[in-house]
């Protein structure tokens, strides 16, 4: 009789990859949006008027980002978006009609 010899199990890695957007999984990058505007000037009208009827739809459309409106009195209107990297990044909307702010 012979007796086979002992060897060592084998034992396999695990994948360790991470998925990236666009894979298997998409992570959104932004996590914030501040909306600013003031309450009486003229080129905060547009701003007003799409926080009024569209922001609402947006929000909804994008439950994983979390939506400030604040007033600047005597400034001019801003978005600022707060990205999961640290990174922030500021848009003016001076001048921006309705449509041009939805798009931003």
């Amino acid at each position: 009789m012979a007796i086979a010899p002992v060897t060592a199990p084998v034992i396999r890695a695990t994948l360790r990859s991470t998925p990236a957007n666009g894979h298997v999984s998409f992570v959104p990058q932004i996590r914030k949006l501040v909306f600013e505007y003031c309450d009486v000037r003229h080129s905060s009208g547009p701003v007003r008027d799409y926080l009024l009827k569209d922001v609402e739809a947006l929000a909804k459309k994008n439950p994983h980002v979390e939506f400030v409106v604040k007033q600047r009195p005597q400034r001019q209107p801003v978005i600022r978006g707060f990205y999961m990297n640290g990174r922030t990044k500021e848009i003016g909307l001076n001048g921006f009609e309705k449509n041009a702010v939805s798009q931003k």
